[in-house]
């Protein structure tokens, strides 16, 4: 099984459709919140599962029914990550850039080992800017 080091999402456009796709998350996505899929720079269902498969993948439950957390699709995910998966959804899935970006398992750790609410959003406020000084390098159909 490999292990999860980076994410990076990123949107191309065909037929006129923008289409989101994430790559460096190993193992089957988990559903819960979104049958459609990964998102990001909103507050939607899509987001909220970007956020959960995130921190699943740096807060693996140990496959134990006990601390996991059962999921619409029959999967299970550990309590760690589904205690902050919201709060990491709004603090910074939400806030990055459209065209995309990419988040280290550093990224993930610093925001998880800042604890409180506010510390939270400080560091998600770095990650968002360091993602947004990225967008003149990067055009709606950039791969990663």
């Amino acid at each position: 099984m490999s292990t999860f080091t980076t994410v990076r999402c990123s949107r191309k456009e065909t037929a006129g459709v923008a289409v989101a796709s994430c790559a460096g998350l190993p193992g089957k996505r988990k559903i819960h919140h979104s049958p459609d899929g990964y998102e990001w720079g909103y507050g939607g269902s899509g987001p909220a599962d970007l956020a959960l498969n995130i921190l699943a993948r740096v807060r693996p439950h140990k496959g134990r029914r006990d601390g996991a957390v059962l999921l619409h699709d029959g999967t299970r995910v550990g309590d760690d990550a589904w205690d902050c998966h919201q709060q990491f959804k709004w603090t910074v899935i939400v806030g990055m850039p459209k065209h995309g970006f990419a988040l280290s398992r550093d990224d993930v750790e610093r925001w998880l080992a800042a604890g409180d609410h506010e510390h939270r959003r400080a560091v998600g406020r770095e990650l968002i800017e360091r993602e947004e000084m990225h967008a003149p390098a990067l055009s709606a159909s950039a791969t990663w």
